[in-house]
């Protein structure tokens, strides 16, 4: 899978090419309704994070669910009827939990019951609630845009001069 971005200027269309795409099952993301919405962050479900490598650079944390070996073995077994060698041949065919959880900023133990892991998930959304990370994005994106509009005023204000 990779990523396309889709812009165009106020009121060109990219709201009805959207749903075009939308219309042969492209998964379509829209960053301004969420904005809209006042979301502090949104969470990526995205199995091959670090092998793909694509949105890594993209994001400010990675939380990686992770289980012990014959948790992961029994979970893949029963969910989709594999044998234990067919399920080992898939488990091995990815990065190793342990490699993917030195990479992480985060890590959500998913071995125990399930109330120890919404315990964990409500202890890291509390976490990125309390962060100031969507502030200084915001603070980012208005410098930059303060900066084009006033690069554009000093061209323009030359040009008529």
């Amino acid at each position: 899978m990779y990523l396309i971005g889709l812009t165009g200027g106020i009121a060109t269309g990219k709201s009805t090419v959207c749903k075009l795409f939308a219309e042969h099952g492209v998964p379509v993301i829209d960053a301004d309704k969420l904005a809209r919405q006042g979301y502090q962050f949104i969470i990526l479900d995205l199995p091959l994070l670090f092998e793909s490598g694509i949105v890594l650079p993209y994001l400010h944390r990675v939380v990686v669910v992770s289980c012990d070996d014959e948790t992961q073995l029994q979970r893949l077994m029963t969910r989709n009827g594999y044998s234990k060698e067919a399920a080992l041949q898939r488990i091995k065919a990815q990065m190793p939990l342990a490699e993917k959880c030195n990479k992480a900023t985060d890590i959500i133990n998913n071995s125990d019951s399930a109330q120890k892991t919404k315990e964990q998930v409500l202890n890291l959304h509390k976490q990125f609630l309390e962060s100031n990370m969507h502030w200084k994005i915001r603070g980012i994106v208005l410098g930059i845009v303060t900066l084009v509009i006033g690069l554009l005023a000093i061209a323009i204000s030359a040009k008529f001069q």
